[in-house]
This record gives structure tokens, C-alpha cells and sequence, in this order.
């Protein structure tokens, strides 16, 4: 069984920040074997960790320069960090990225990041929108030591929910059945790794 900090180890530090990341990586009981976080692309393509699309002022990230959202304090005084700041903090376990408010541009920040990371093995990402997820794999499905980096969802979408009906899924990855791992910190337990 994995231990996902769900946002890091939220229940210690406030969530999607620094610290929280952190606190899943220090020797100590709240270490995890990784962490799920939400990211979403500022207006000039930076990719910032963040739960909503919003600040809590109502600013809209995807409308801020990374600059703008640099500036912007949570309620514990800590900045809202970018995913590449995560990502160093928390490169020596398992990344859960949940692609929310992803544009186009920030789908290439996300792979040259993935690329350029020291264990790209350890990153996975997955979002709600299939499209987020058929445009990473079309763009490069090559796995990384034998294993794919994108997390797909195992359960069908319901038919008649337009774009996303069952077959919008098709040629997205090949078909590797068996067991998958799936997120055990109360995440969706539709979302399985693929290949895993």
C-alpha cells in the first residue's frame, strides 16, 4: 500500500505549499511514499500548485503572469509555489500531478518539466479532462524505465455526457490490463497508473 499526501501533508501544513511538500519528504511521521497536487497554468505558461482556479481574492490564475501569482500570499504567509518548485522538493518520491487548469502551452512547460527531471519515473499525471491527458500521450508516449507517466481513468464515462462518451477514450494508451495501484488517500478509485 502507498502513502499519498493528499496536497502534501495537509493536515500538518497548509495545503499545495512548500512546506506541506516538505513535510511528506522529511524523515518524520509524516513522510508519504508521494503526493498528489493540483496545478494550473498562469497566463504566460508557468505551471503554479494550486487547488483552484482562483486566488481567494477571486483573481483568475489562468488571467495572472506567474509574476503576478509570485506576489500573491496564502493565509500562512507562504507564496504559491511553481511546479518545478515542487517538484525539486519532492523528487525523491512519487508525484501524483492532477493536470485542473492546464492550457496548451502548459501542457509543454509539464513535459519539458517531466523531461528535465532527475526521476521522471516518479511522476504521474492525471486530470478529469481526457483531453489533457490524449494530448500529453500524443505528444510522447514513450515510457520511462518500462513505465508509462500518465495515469488514465478505468471506469467508463457515462454515455450521452457528449465528448466524454466511452469511445473518446479509445487510442488513448495501449490496453494493458491487470491490477493497478490505485490512489489510497481517499482520491477517485476510478484512476488507476496504466501499465502498473
Amino acid at each position: 500500500m502507498l502513502v499519498i499526501g493528499h496536497r502534501g501533508a495537509s493536515g500538518h501544513a497548509l495545503e499545495n505549499t512548500l512546506d506541506a511538500f516538505e513535510r511528506c519528504v522529511a524523515p518524520s511521521p509524516t513522510a508519504c511514499d508521494g503526493v498528489e497536487l493540483d496545478v494550473h497554468t498562469t497566463a504566460d505558461g508557468e505551471l503554479v500548485v494550486h487547488h483552484d482556479p482562483a486566488l481567494a481574492d477571486g483573481r483568475l490564475l489562468h488571467e495572472l503572469t506567474a509574476a503576478e501569482v509570485a506576489e500573491a500570499r496564502l493565509k500562512d504567509g507562504s507564496g504559491i509555489p511553481t511546479l518545478a518548485e515542487a517538484l525539486a522538493v519532492l523528487s525523491p518520491i512519487e508525484v501524483f500531478i492532477e493536470a485542473k487548469g492546464v492550457s496548451i502551452h502548459g501542457l509543454g512547460r509539464l513535459r519539458a518539466l517531466m523531461a528535465g527531471h532527475p526521476f521522471p519515473e516518479r511522476l504521474h499525471v492525471h486530470a478529469f479532462d481526457h483531453r489533457v491527458i490524449r494530448r500529453l500521450y500524443e505528444a510522447d508516449a514513450t515510457p520511462v524505465a518500462g513505465r508509462p507517466l500518465f495515469l488514465l481513468p478505468t471506469r467508463r464515462p457515462r454515455a450521452g455526457a457528449g465528448d466524454r462518451r466511452p469511445d473518446a477514450l479509445a487510442g488513448v494508451a495501449p490496453d494493458r490490463s491487470g491490477p493497478g495501484r490505485a490512489l489510497r488517500d481517499g482520491g477517485d478509485p476510478g484512476h488507476r497508473l496504466d501499465g502498473q
